[in-house]
């Protein structure tokens, strides 16, 4: 896959990168704290299948019947779930799924998962003039290890396919066999711009595709920001509570302020936990 990223746009695609987001520090993209970025072909191998895949499972429908409630002495409405025993078969077409052919130890293969995709029809045949003046990394992950973890992903996606067959959501005792056939593979090289730079004595990492100009890497987080994001979505839980408690021992008027407090503490504090995994998750990726 040529380059079609000149190395003169690495900076500046790096640079707006690193500008967005609002809880990394502000100087992030007003200073130039990038190195000069190495464009180089890492290796990958690409497979084609076609998975004919057969599950079987307890299906359960829900039905409405009426009953006579005798200590209510009146006739009521209740749901019950019939279980039956149901199979069906799922044909799923793979089409170049996508494997690093680098090792885990020298490429970080999460960030290297955020570049994709790439456009794959533009694949040409190989010729040594591709690679004049760049780097080129031979695999480490062999064909076989490529196609035993591909089969493990792809056997999920034909169990998602199966359960998506089912016309219902109440499912038990699932099983499934998954049989592969037409399999085909090539090994393709990708063009990856690499670089990593320093923050307050920490070492992060960027890359981009050398194709689609797609960035991806660590970024630090300005927590102070991060702190008072979780302040301030806590705080109007907190506040109601307050202001509720005085009304509630003066007369049991302060019922529905402390109720709404919870209900928005909860809310808050569920959002804290997203944004500060989302936080954790930048500087870690």
């Amino acid at each position: 896959m040529p380059f079609q990223i000149t190395p003169e746009q690495t900076q500046a695609l790096a640079a707006e990168w690193l500008g967005k987001g609002w809880y990394h520090p502000n100087e992030l993209a007003t200073t130039k704290i990038t190195r000069n970025f190495t464009g180089i072909y890492l290796p990958f191998w690409t497979f084609d299948t076609q998975v004919n895949a057969h599950w079987r499972a307890q299906v359960g429908y829900e039905e409405t019947e009426r009953h006579y409630n005798s200590h209510e002495k009146r006739w009521e409405t209740r749901t019950k779930i019939v279980w039956r025993w149901e199979s069906g078969d799922v044909r799923l077409k793979v089409d170049d799924f996508l494997v690093s052919g680098s090792g885990k130890g020298r490429i970080h293969h999460r960030i290297l998962e955020d570049l994709y995709p790439f456009n794959l029809h533009a694949l040409v045949t190989y010729e040594p003039s591709y690679l004049a003046g760049w780097r080129a990394q031979a695999y480490e992950t062999t064909l076989t290890e490529a196609w035993e973890s591909s089969k493990q992903a792809i056997r999920e996606s034909a169990k998602k396919a199966c359960y998506q067959d089912i016309p219902s959501h109440h499912v038990r005792n699932f099983s499934m066999s998954a049989d592969f056939a037409d399999e085909s593979w090539r090994y393709i090289l990708l063009p990856i711009y690499l670089t990593a730079y320093t923050y307050h004595e920490k070492f992060y990492q960027i890359m981009i595709n050398g194709q689609t100009g797609n960035v991806a890497g660590q970024k630090p987080v300005a927590w102070w920001k991060i702190w008072l994001a979780v302040g301030g979505m806590l705080t109007p839980g907190i506040l109601l509570g307050l202001i509720g408690l005085p009304l509630l021992l003066l007369g049991g008027a302060g019922v529905i302020p402390i109720g709404l407090g919870i209900v928005l503490f909860i809310i808050g504090a569920v959002l804290s936990v997203i944004l500060i995994n989302r936080a954790r998750q930048s500087e870690a990726d």
